[in-house]
């Protein structure tokens, strides 16, 4: 094997190996600051949905929230649900789960929507093209804001889109992605009430940021991650951390995609409507009163049998034990089904092919793919 040198050494190996990447700034990028921090206020319908989500506040109306299903979209509910509970504890604040790790906003999801009594519907990380079934819960007489940043195809007509992919941004940063942009949401309200409720969040966003595989070399994104792993006050995820690190007070940003990322996206993919709600719950400290009697197994050294005792959990614990099962729960499903899909598949091309077997496994078809494009060296068609 050739070995082709792609720099020079400039005698100190981070350096050389950052310089070599294309990182300009290596004492930046080491060392991120707020200098390039994007003024919410300056994103395009900003102001138009601050004022129309504080105004629902003011009188005490039914908000809703939309969770998107993936770790990015759970984190960015999670800062919403989190800062409107900071402006008033009894905001009596509905959160709508997707039974299926489908987006935006399904069939299922508006005849929940129909069927509740809220007045204002927000959409973090998601339905910045479902225009039509914007207009449908419009003229059921709910106002929308969306927070989002996929790419727009077509603009709403109905509805607050607040998106940084727009192209009229006034200013805007391109790899803020559904949790950033929800955190940008709840600064542009901390500025318009003179209050300081973002600062507690900043985990958050460093979970969504991480786990949507946003650029975390650019210096905002990478503050903002930052920021969040100095600062793990959330106590579900600070349990989750500390249960796999201990000490949690060196971790870096890939940690957190060995960590709480898989679980809540194991959740999502295979897990109940009931370990999905249980999941937001505990996120959000929801009926924090509520404990579990578990039964548990320890081994016991003397005679090498198992023995069997009960523990009572708060929600914290419940929930993490929940999300560990299914993870378990979704490895198995995929080593099930990466063996019976290796049975068929054609890889004598330049790209395999081969069929899951069970339509309703999807959910899991690309980590059975990454693992098959990990083994075979080339790309996979599932």
């Amino acid at each position: 094997m050739k070995i082709k040198q792609i720099g020079k050494y400039d005698g100190d190996i981070i350096s050389t190996i950052l310089k070599n990447r294309n990182i300009e700034d290596v004492d930046l990028f080491l060392n991120p600051n707020d200098k390039d921090d994007l003024d919410a206020m300056k994103l395009a319908n900003m102001k138009e949905g601050t004022e129309i989500t504080l105004a629902h506040m003011e009188v005490e109306n039914h908000i809703g929230i939309l969770v998107d299903p993936d770790a990015d979209g759970f984190a960015s509910a999670t800062i919403i649900y989190q800062y409107l509970k900071k402006l008033n504890p009894e905001a009596k604040i509905s959160y709508f789960l997707h039974d299926s790790k489908a987006h935006g906003l399904t069939e299922k999801i508006l005849e929940q929507i129909a069927n509740s009594s809220i007045d204002l519907l927000i959409i973090p990380d998601a339905a910045s093209n479902d225009s039509s079934s914007i207009e449908r819960i419009y003229y059921m007489g709910i106002d929308v804001v969306i927070i989002d940043h996929h790419e727009v195809e077509k603009e709403p007509r109905f509805g607050i889109l607040i998106n940084n992919q727009l192209p009229y941004n006034e200013e805007t940063n391109k790899n803020l992605v559904g949790a950033g942009m929800a955190f940008k949401f709840c600064q542009a309200m901390d500025s318009f009430l003179k209050t300081t409720n973002t600062e507690d969040l900043y985990d958050l966003v460093a979970i969504g940021q991480v786990g949507d595989a946003s650029d975390i070399s650019e210096n905002e994104v990478r503050n903002l991650v930052f920021k969040g792993l100095k600062n793990i006050n959330n106590p579900f995820i600070k349990l989750v951390l500390e249960d796999t690190f201990g000490d949690i007070n060196n971790i870096a940003p890939k940690d957190l995609s060995f960590s709480i990322i898989p679980l809540i996206n194991a959740v999502v993919r295979v897990g109940t409507m009931e370990e999905k709600e249980l999941l937001f719950r505990a996120l959000n400290s929801i009926n924090l009163d509520e404990t579990w009697v578990v039964e548990k197994r320890k081994k016991n050294k003397q005679t090498g049998k198992f023995d069997k005792f009960t523990v009572e959990q708060n929600l914290y614990e419940y929930a993490y034990d929940v999300c560990k099962r299914v993870k378990n729960r979704q490895d198995s499903l995929v080593k099930k089904i990466n063996a019976e899909v290796e049975k068929t598949i054609d890889s004598t091309g330049g790209i395999a092919i081969g069929i899951v077997p069970n339509s309703d496994e999807g959910s899991v078809t690309g980590l059975v793919a990454n693992k098959l494009v990990r083994k075979l060296q080339k790309p996979v068609i599932l």
